[in-house]
């Protein structure tokens, strides 16, 4: 689901499916699924042809040429492999996945871009999540991730087509905080 939602990458880590032993057996499975679908389905093999051509022109444009000495780091940094847990949750919090409708739906199913006038509002679910069986728990996504990431899009650095003070943003829990305000507010009125 993560390769059709549109990630070049697909982190194999800690993963352990219903069926297999261990994150090898896993991994092993994942990999035989991948082949499978590559040599029967022509739209998949596509999907993966061109998401390996996004990453061999990015390592081109990272190195220049496909020598051995320039993309093997030195071993002296393989101890800090894996310990920068920071990054990673970075990463992850300033990254969506459209999961659904499909890209090719979108146009359907979404409005047209934003303009200048448009007042947005921006629900995020603020759930906490693991990035690892030993990690601690945090922010999936921050309340107001969608808001900048609209801001870098649309924003006055951009193409100018929204006000940053018109842009808000809630978490589902500060909103479920207001609207529990709002209607005690109410029900006072009433009585």
């Amino acid at each position: 689901m993560r390769f059709l939602a549109g990630n070049d990458f697909l982190y194999m880590g800690n993963i352990i499916s219903s069926d297999a032993k261990d994150n090898y057996s896993s991994v092993v499975e994942t990999l035989d699924f991948f082949t499978q679908k590559y040599r029967g389905d022509s739209a998949f093999a596509k999907r993966v042809d061109d998401s390996v051509l996004r990453i061999l022109t990015l390592k081109y444009h990272l190195y220049g040429a496909f020598s051995q000495e320039d993309i093997t780091p030195p071993e002296t940094g393989l101890a800090q492999i894996g310990q920068s847990d920071a990054i990673t949750l970075e990463v992850a919090r300033q990254s969506a996945t459209l999961v659904s409708p499909d890209k090719t739906d979108l146009e359907t199913a979404l409005p047209s871009p934003p303009v200048v006038g448009d007042h947005i509002v921006f629900l995020t679910d603020a759930r906490t999540g693991q990035q690892c069986s030993t990690c601690a728990d945090e922010p999936m996504l921050a309340p107001d991730a969608l808001q900048n990431a609209i801001l870098r899009l649309y924003g006055s650095q951009a193409g100018g087509q929204v006000l940053a003070g018109r842009l808000i943003s809630f978490s589902l829990d500060s909103l479920s905080g207001f609207l529990k305000v709002a209607l005690g507010i109410r029900i006072s009125k009433t009585l």
